[in-house]
């Protein structure tokens, strides 16, 4: 008797226990508060603009410089949310209005995210410059694959000399099979490249790389 009487204690404390910790109901919002909240995030004016148009402006120079944390950081502050979860909650509670106003919405952040990153990319002084070979002039990414001082280049070997971004390991082997003076980039990734003495790539910011135009001239 007294055996049984210890395990169903137990099993209370254990049904107890895993309540306390695994109850959702604890930390559930009020439904009417949760909708009302959704469809005010729908409505894209002041604040929430304004936001989105500085989130885009700092993505677009994330894909500028080649720089994941800035992308993602741009990711994390734009308030795109609010529209998509509108569509959402309108299937789900079949509102054909709130549906139209989330749509209409989104349609306005697509016209004002496009119209900001061309406006930057237009204005940009960050250009992606071009390193060539042999006795070859540089050029910025404004020129063309018909330019005479851009030379196509064909890596027949994979140093893979960097690893925390290999999709930069392109432009090492093109920059090692020209021969090239340089690697221009602000991308930190590259940095690893100073440390390695063969295949020896120099690499340069672009800042340090227009000193050096400077003192050329």
């Amino acid at each position: 008797m007294e055996e049984k009487t210890t395990d169903n204690r137990n099993t209370f404390a254990i049904k107890t226990f895993l309540k306390d910790y695994l109850d959702l109901r604890k930390d559930k919002d009020n439904e009417l508060e949760t909708v009302d909240s959704i469809r005010k995030g729908v409505e894209f004016k002041g604040a929430n603009l304004w936001i989105l148009i500085f989130a885009i402006f700092m993505a677009s120079l994330g894909l500028n410089v080649n720089s994941t944390a800035v992308i993602i950081g741009a990711m994390l502050i734009s308030p795109l949310m609010g529209p998509i979860m509108g569509v959402g909650l309108s299937v789900g509670l079949n509102d054909f209005e709130l549906m139209k106003r989330s749509l209409k919405s989104f349609l306005i952040t697509t016209l004002f995210s496009v119209t900001t990153a061309t406006i930057f990319f237009l204005v940009s002084p960050v250009a992606e410059i071009i390193v060539l070979s042999g006795g070859g002039r540089c050029g910025s990414s404004r020129t063309s694959e018909n330019s005479p001082f851009v030379e196509l280049i064909t890596p027949f070997y994979h140093f893979n000399l960097i690893t925390v971004d290999p999709d930069d390991n392109k432009f090492v082997d093109c920059a090692i099979s020209a021969n090239a003076h340089y690697i221009v980039t602000n991308d930190h990734h590259y940095d690893v490249l100073k440390d390695i003495d063969f295949p020896k790539v120099n690499v340069v910011n672009i800042q340090q790389f227009c000193i050096y135009l400077s003192q050329e001239k």
